[in-house]
């Protein structure tokens, strides 16, 4: 279970991994162009996106740093997967692997839209949003979001 930030449920689309929200943040930004990724048995076009993790204690090797790595269809240009990391804070700070998959892109008013995607932590299916219908740019009462 995790926190959803007011912003990220206003703006409707829940299911991107938070690097949006945390790279925007930070000071420090870098991508790095990986080029083609053949792991998966498909070609993929890896980026990697690398931000410095505001308030986190330096340590020996500099500023902590954050990743995730988003892989594109060479072909569409659409996001397949993006993959990064998550620690859970408590007596033992234990890392995940986070893999979310952008799947069945359909076009809603010009735009392609994933309409199914779904997230794993180590492996493991952890839910599966399917989106029937995308609505762009629509107003909602403050309350529609609320958990």
């Amino acid at each position: 279970m995790g926190s959803l930030p007011p912003a990220t449920a206003r703006a409707g689309i829940v299911a991107f991994p938070r690097i949006w929200a945390d790279a925007a943040s930070s000071s420090n930004v870098s991508l790095y162009d990986q080029h083609l990724y053949t792991g998966t048995g498909s070609n993929l076009h890896r980026i990697t996106l690398e931000y410095a993790l505001e308030g986190s204690s330096q340590s020996h090797f500099g500023n902590r740093t954050a990743a995730t790595d988003l892989y594109f269809n060479p072909g569409t240009h659409l996001l397949a997967y993006s993959v990064d990391t998550v620690t859970f804070i408590g007596f033992v700070r234990q890392s995940f692997s986070r893999v979310t998959s952008y799947e069945e892109y359909q076009q809603f008013n010009g735009v392609k839209v994933p309409t199914t995607i779904k997230q794993y932590l180590n492996g493991q299916l952890q839910w599966t949003l399917l989106l029937s219908q995308v609505t762009e740019n629509a107003t909602h009462s403050a309350d529609t979001f609320l958990f």
